[in-house]
């Protein structure tokens, strides 16, 4: 008897040239399927799904195994460590002054492997809100920065960029030149975060993922094989214990 197949979900592309099955992060299995020729095709998914069932059995074991894992960053309090761009700061919670005034607003200050922290009185028990604020001030700017420079090296142009708080996504591009990143990736290490701007930057010349393109990001980006594996084997955990 053969063995049940996983539930999938068929998604059509007019791009795609053959049967391709992808695993997303949260454990769906999804066979995509090219526009053209999609009668022909579609009665090959089955045989094409049990012909790469071990491959389906151990990547959903993988993804089931890095979303149980504990995230890479530890709640932030007054003392604790994270990891910007791959190197350690440590959270400083400035006390005022005794007969000091309390700022009004809260602020993040970084120091050489210190986050120094001011707290408003309001914000007093808001410690890791106003620290990822900061955090993904400091993401947008980089991005940006780091976006600009791979395209004058591409010969693209880049539009906007946006930083989201996305949970299965660490960069899109867009036709109109808008690059939307992750605010998580200044959690990963440097090489990490260069990788995803080279990736969409490539993608603002080339929208497959064919030879192609890949050989444009290894232009910007030599080694990257060695960054998408990293964010594949760690992704799920690029996050910060505690948040919402």
């Amino acid at each position: 008897m053969a063995e049940p197949l996983p539930d999938f979900r068929v998604r059509v592309s007019p791009r795609a040239r053959r049967l391709r099955i992808t695993i997303t992060p949260h454990g769906e299995v999804v066979v995509t399927v090219p526009r053209r020729g999609r009668r022909a095709v579609e009665p090959l998914i089955e045989p094409f799904l049990r012909e790469r069932a071990a491959w389906i059995a151990r990547t959903l074991a993988r993804v089931a195994a890095e979303a149980s894992a504990p995230p890479l960053v530890d709640p932030i309090a007054d003392g604790s460590v994270v990891a910007v761009l791959g190197r350690d700061h440590v959270v400083h919670v400035d006390v005022p002054r005794p007969g000091g005034s309390p700022p009004r607003r809260s602020s993040v200050r970084d120091g050489a492997g210190t986050l120094h922290v001011r707290l408003a009185p309001g914000d007093a028990t808001r410690l890791q809100e106003v620290v990822e604020r900061h955090l993904r001030a400091r993401a947008r700017a980089i991005l940006r920065e780091r976006a600009d420079r791979r395209a004058t090296v591409a010969g693209v142009r880049v539009g906007r960029v946006i930083v989201r708080d996305q949970r299965s996504r660490w960069g899109s591009a867009s036709r109109r030149g808008t690059l939307s990143f992750n605010w998580r990736l200044i959690l990963a290490p440097e090489s990490v975060l260069d990788y995803v701007v080279a990736h969409e930057v490539a993608h603002l010349a080339d929208f497959s993922h064919s030879a192609a393109f890949w050989a444009r990001v290894a232009a910007l980006h030599p080694g990257f094989r060695e960054d998408r594996r990293w964010l594949r084997r760690h992704g799920r955990r690029l996050r910060v214990a505690g948040e919402a």
